[in-house]
């Protein structure tokens, strides 16, 4: 395991490479010790992939609503929300799904609580996140 110091150096470059500032938002930080944690473990790994996939996806959907509220027909906009329902759905599935697996395996799990488990907490939690933070880093 690489010293603390190394670690955080390799987060800041990689944050950096990401074009995010050095200064962190609470819910990244959260994210980034998910992910930490997440990389010891093989179905940690594919668990935290399934969240940061629903963490994305939720993203984009409230980013397309905003963008077309007005003009949109109320057809558009039922559908919309709709799927805007079901991608945070998924989002907190995937959350409560990896949180349960970090307590079965003795792991700090208390970045749920952090989060919140009401859902516009995770709301919260999902829009503070830069969504370009949340794409690999470009070799």
């Amino acid at each position: 395991m690489p010293d603390p110091f190394l670690r955080e150096s390799w987060q800041r470059k990689a944050t950096e490479e990401r074009g995010v500032s050095d200064e962190l938002k609470s819910a990244e930080k959260i994210y980034l010790n998910i992910s930490s944690e997440s990389q010891k473990d093989p179905e940690l790994q594919m668990l935290f992939s399934d969240v940061r996939d629903a963490l994305i996806r939720y993203k984009r959907i409230i980013d397309e609503i905003r963008k077309s509220r007005e003009g949109s027909a109320i057809n558009d906009i039922e559908a919309r929300d709709k799927n805007m329902h079901f991608a945070h759905n998924r989002l907190i599935d995937a959350l409560n799904i990896l949180s349960r697996q970090f307590r079965k395996r003795g792991l700090d799990n208390n970045w749920r609580e952090e989060i919140g488990t009401s859902r516009p907490a995770v709301s919260s939690w999902a829009q503070e996140i830069d969504e370009n933070f949340l794409l690999p880093t470009k070799k």
